[in-house]
């Protein structure tokens, strides 16, 4: 967790550490999985719990690094798409890539975490509810990438299982009829393209 350890400064970061190794003993061989409970350790230990941000820049790293870990499978491209008929398109649904992740934040841990990335002076935490995906692309490196109020409400349902035409309904609640199937489509093909989607799947078809 070296972002955790340039934001805590090397004092907190060695209490940090020696509180968990107490109170968290390994059950793992594998160190990259020692700290899957670092999260709510932070989330529940004084003094780290009286700064919320800290847990959730925990999660976020935890996060990547399991998008990272997910077992890999193929990948639709958007000329699967074309080969859609008019009459497949409100019955179909899609299966998004094993190393997809969903991070859901109260905070701008995000932004905190690019800045330390990038070796500069991180922004002050503040209350933000931000929703983001997390994959490993094609090149087998992790992305990140900020979801609004539409691509969040697509996300949820097609990964419940919801076809296009209950995904289409499900957004009446936040644009405008005419606006939705263009959406839809838009996002579909940069998920696509980003290499989010596994599988596409139509009536009669796995």
């Amino acid at each position: 967790h070296p972002i955790i350890g340039t934001y805590l400064g090397d004092d907190l970061f060695e209490q940090m550490v020696t509180s968990y190794i107490d109170q968290c003993p390994s059950d793992s061989r594998s160190l990259r999985h020692f700290c899957n409970n670092l999260p709510a350790f932070l989330a529940n230990q004084q003094p780290f719990s009286n700064y919320p941000q800290i847990a959730e820049l925990a999660r976020f790293e935890r996060l990547l690094l399991s998008a990272f870990d997910a077992k890999d499978s193929n990948r639709v491209n958007v000329e699967n798409l074309s080969t859609l008929t008019t009459d497949q398109w409100p019955g179909m649904t899609l299966t998004f890539h094993p190393s997809l992740r969903l991070f859901e934040s109260r905070w701008n841990v995000v932004a905190l975490w690019q800045a330390i990335k990038a070796q500069a002076t991180p922004p002050d935490a503040k209350w933000s509810s931000e929703n983001w995906l997390l994959w490993r692309n094609q090149e087998l490196l992790t992305e990140f990438s900020s979801l609004n109020a539409a691509d969040f409400c697509m996300y949820k349902q097609f990964l419940s299982g919801a076809d296009f035409a209950t995904v289409c309904e499900a957004l009446l609640e936040i644009l405008s009829e005419d606006e939705i199937s263009a959406t839809v489509v838009k996002t579909l093909i940069k998920w696509i393209e980003q290499g989010m989607v596994e599988k596409l799947s139509t009536m009669g078809t796995n």
